[in-house]
């Protein structure tokens, strides 16, 4: 089923496929997706890899399209920013969820970058030849 905004039907495959161009973001802001939309938008945002900022405001979502993203977006390290707090009906309560989650997931990139960094570091050191006098 595909939404009711042609933005929205554009932008679905896009977030699918990690399409590069949409790293500063995505705007849906004032198409009033609602609910079902945003669970379609939720799926689409499972795994992707690219972006990192959407814009939501005035999209007629609710705690339960919120609580959808919220979802999808566990376990995402690369979304920065989602932007809904205006022109929709979610409580405070599920807006600190979504703050929540993108939090964690933002300490988990940064949990994950140190120990690559620290594993590069070994690796570095384990293959550079020894100079001390036997």
């Amino acid at each position: 089923m595909a939404g009711r905004w042609p933005e929205l039907d554009e932008a679905l495959p896009r977030l699918r496929a990690n399409d590069p161009t949409l790293t500063q973001g995505l705007n849906l802001s004032g198409k009033y997706i609602g609910d079902e939309d945003a669970g379609l938008l939720a799926d689409a945002l499972r795994g992707n890899t690219a972006l990192k900022r959407l814009y939501l405001w005035k999209c007629n979502i609710t705690d339960k399209g919120a609580g959808l993203l919220a979802d999808a977006l566990r376990g995402n390290s690369v979304l920065k920013g989602l932007f809904l707090e205006r022109g929709n009906n979610i409580s405070n309560a599920r807006i600190q969820e979504l703050k929540d989650v993108l939090s964690l997931n933002w300490q988990l990139r940064e949990a994950r970058e140190q120990r690559a960094a620290a594993a590069a570091a070994g690796a570095e050191e384990e293959a550079a030849p020894s100079t001390a006098a036997p």
